[in-house]
């Protein structure tokens, strides 16, 4: 190899010259800041990609690289990140003092955090005042990577010639940065104090991380920037005048469908309401394919709804649409899964750098990936920022958030319009904001919500009160009620078939179960599903009836959403009624909150029932109340992660949208495709190379279509490398049922999904 063979080159990468890699990364990184619409921040960017790996003109650094092996002062992040920090502040001028320490200092942290994740203020003002007091004992890697450099210097400037650098390498870097550390965190606590937030100089540190990122990694890979015009509307406006026009929900489809193609949205942040069942999938893309940005985003709460996206916009727009979850793996060159996993690898780093990055005309992606591009410091969430800039950001059926989460989403997005310039489109039938207006004028009236809420049911209770019907969805708020309900129901239906669906079940075999159920209602079967919440938002399923535990008012109407869907019935019916099991509060209270259901019961305290025609009358309500009882524009969460935002605290920002995930990951080796993948999972864990990330990558997705989350410590063996407990094929039949999914050996009373 290059560097390996020939010990007078400096390299960064086995193959690589230094002098190359610098010069790549600082152009990538230019162009990616630019193609963000930032040509203020384009002079930082350069200088962060030009010196990112400056310190590897070490003797120790190619010492490393030569043999493999760490040794003393081989680590080059810091050291280049002072370099980049002094080089950058030549770029400011002005008189105000902290503007002119803010800009060197996210160049710093750009490049000091770029191979992991992006470190915040006070983490580098420790990491500075730990290698000022080495420096100060005279024991220091610091001081004699610096001398080695400033030694050095005139080579360096002469293989870096396409740099006009002006800053030597010198230990009083060091004191400069501590300093400008002081000033910024000094000035940044005191607006936090009296609770004044901002968040531009966030956004400014998240770009210039994530242009440096994304460039080092197509510069160490060698691979190409991909240049992907954006679709044009016209083909899917096409495509849906082409589908199939039929019963009493098609006025109110077409209704959408005409709004879409003849509105040009003018606000940066529009609001889309519309009924379930109405379409917006396709309607909303046409809006947001008509604000002629770089690319759409679409992000949604579940997988099952994204493939169900992804499905109808890849019929249209083919491999320009790229689906982004933690379950969906690589394609091959004609669209296809790539099942043969056997030498499919050699351009799959590629393909993942692709994917990881969003560099797709047009993205379908979920809700978590999107909020974890704006509000996270992971170097993976991270290197795509730059991408969301200039794009029209869809997130649909938004009320499966949490009303806290979603109030602060919805501000991280205002901010991000004016800093990232991106367009946002909202979607729901149920808008917890309660902005904009419904371009469907036609109200459906396809179901009624009788409410039997004076008393409560035991789950088995509720089971009998759905055993003489053929085309019922049963929904629980726990996964223990509606076990309980789906062994009652077994027993007792006749004529249809009974399925069940919660998150004790495998991926797998839960999109598995969606599709054989379409399929049975597609031939106009009956069919008995008993389920958790999952089915609320945007399943495309049609029942007769439904029962739902009561839940909050938008949960009951998405759960009414999957009754007479299509308007086929004159009318359908949803029956709620509280579940509680004995020695327990009730399954509401368990889930959501006492406090939410007292919100809700009160909400509903006048009222038997409502139709569809009156959803907007108890919305209305129900938000009103949630709003003065939750306050969640001026909630703990909100204040503590804006006090993040304006503190540059980048490695502190987080927003969990679930707030508290099972403790265990138990994987099943379900059938032979599990087998296979698992054993290459560990064989490809045992590999090296550059193509080990992406092969591990790959085959992690395939295994997430096996696993299951749980609270409860199961008598497994557990992987030590993996960590996961794994049900082997000879277990499978004592700890995995093949209708309700991992079997549990306690009553996981409060567990839901």
């Amino acid at each position: 190899m290059l560097c390996v063979d020939d010990p007078k080159n400096y390299c960064s990468h086995p193959d690589k010259l230094l002098k190359d890699h610098l010069k790549e990364v600082g152009e990538f990184s230019s162009r990616n800041i630019m193609g963000a619409g930032r040509s203020d921040l384009k002079s930082f960017a350069f200088t962060a990609g030009a010196l990112h790996d400056v310190g590897k003109f070490t003797h120790s650094f190619q010492e490393h690289l030569r043999t493999g092996k760490r040794l003393s002062c081989s680590d080059h992040a810091l050291v280049s990140s002072l370099i980049a920090y002094g080089e950058s502040k030549r770029y400011l001028s002005g008189t105000d003092e902290v503007k002119n320490n803010v800009y060197p200092l996210l160049t710093m942290l750009a490049v000091l955090s770029h191979h992991g994740e992006l470190k915040g203020l006070t983490t580098l003002s420790d990491l500075l005042n730990k290698k000022a007091e080495e420096v100060e004992s005279g024991n220091s890697c610091l001081s004699d990577q610096l001398r080695e450099l400033e030694k050095k210097w005139d080579y360096i400037k002469s293989e870096l010639d396409f740099l006009d650098l002006q800053v030597k390498p010198s230990i009083s870097l060091l004191k400069e940065a501590r300093k400008s550390v002081y000033t910024v965190r000094k000035y940044l606590s005191e607006l936090v104090n009296e609770q004044k937030y901002f968040w531009d100089w966030y956004f400014d540190g998240l770009l210039l991380f994530s242009s440096l990122i994304d460039a080092d990694k197509h510069s160490a890979s060698e691979t190409q920037y991909v240049s992907s015009p954006s679709l044009d509307p016209s083909l899917l406006i096409k495509y849906a005048e082409s589908l199939p026009r039929s019963g009493r929900v098609q006025p109110m489809r077409d209704e959408l469908f005409s709004y879409a193609v003849n509105t040009q949205l003018k606000d940066p942040i529009s609001f889309l309401n519309a009924p379930t069942g109405s379409g917006k999938t396709i309607s909303g893309s046409i809006l947001a394919l008509k604000r002629s940005k770089r690319r759409v985003v679409y992000s949604l709460p579940f997988i099952s709804i994204i493939e169900q996206a992804y499905d109808v916009l890849q019929r249209v727009y083919g491999d320009s649409v790229l689906k982004y979850h933690h379950l969906s793996y690589f394609l091959d060159n004609k669209g296809n899964k790539q099942t043969d996993l056997g030498d499919e690898y050699a351009d799959m780093e590629r393909k993942l750098m692709v994917a990881e990055s969003w560099d797709s005309p047009f993205v379908v992606t979920t809700f978590e990936a999107l909020v974890n591009t704006i509000l996270s410091s992971e170097n993976s969430y991270l290197k795509r920022l730059h991408n969301l800039a200039n794009s029209s950001l869809i997130l649909d059926e938004i009320q499966a958030m949490g009303i806290e989460e979603l109030y602060v989403v919805k501000e991280a997005l205002e901010e991000a319009v004016k800093r990232l310039n991106i367009e946002v489109l909202f979607m729901t039938a149920t808008n917890p904001f309660w902005e904009g207006s419904s371009p469907v004028k036609t109200k459906p009236n396809r179901y009624v919500v009788e409410l039997e809420l004076g008393s409560t049911v035991s789950p088995e209770e509720m089971a009998d009160l759905a055993c003489d019907k053929s085309d019922i969805m049963v929904e629980y708020n726990t996964i223990a009620s509606s076990l309980k309900g789906f062994d009652v129901l077994k027993e007792c239906t006749k004529g249809s078939k009974v399925y069940y669906l919660s998150t004790r079940v495998v991926p797998k075999e839960r999109l598995e179960r969606v599709k054989k159920i379409m399929k049975e209602k597609g031939k106009g079967n009956g069919v008995v599903l008993v389920t958790t919440q999952l089915v609320e938002a945007g399943v495309d399923l049609d029942f007769t009836e439904a029962m739902r535990d009561l839940g909050p008012i938008d949960s009951i109407i998405q759960a009414a959403g999957r009754v007479n869907r299509n308007w086929v019935r004159e009318s359908g019916k949803l029956k709620v009624v509280r579940v509680k099991r004995d020695g327990l509060p009730t399954d509401f209270a368990l889930v959501y909150g006492k406090l939410t259901e007292e919100v809700t019961l009160n909400a509903l305290e006048d009222r038997s029932s409502f139709t569809e025609a009156e959803v907007e009358d108890v919305l209305k309500k129900y938000y009103d109340v949630l709003k003065v009882k939750f306050k969640p524009s001026n909630s703990r969460l909100r204040s503590d992660l804006l006090g993040k935002v304006t503190g540059l605290e980048f490695d502190k920002v987080k927003l969990q949208l679930i707030k508290e995930e099972p403790k265990y990951t138990v994987f099943v080796l379900l059938d032979k495709e599990a087998e296979e993948v698992y054993e290459r999972l560990k064989d490809a864990l045992k590999s090296k190379g550059f193509s080990r990330r992406a092969l591990v990558k790959a085959l992690m997705a395939k295994a997430e279509n096996y696993i299951v989350k749980t609270w409860e410590k199961l008598p497994l063996e557990q992987d030590s490398e993996l960590g996961w407990y794994i049900v082997r094929r000879e277990e499978v039949e004592n700890y995995y049922d093949k209708e309700k999914g991992l079997k549990s050996e306690k009553d996981e009373s409060a567990i839901v999904w």
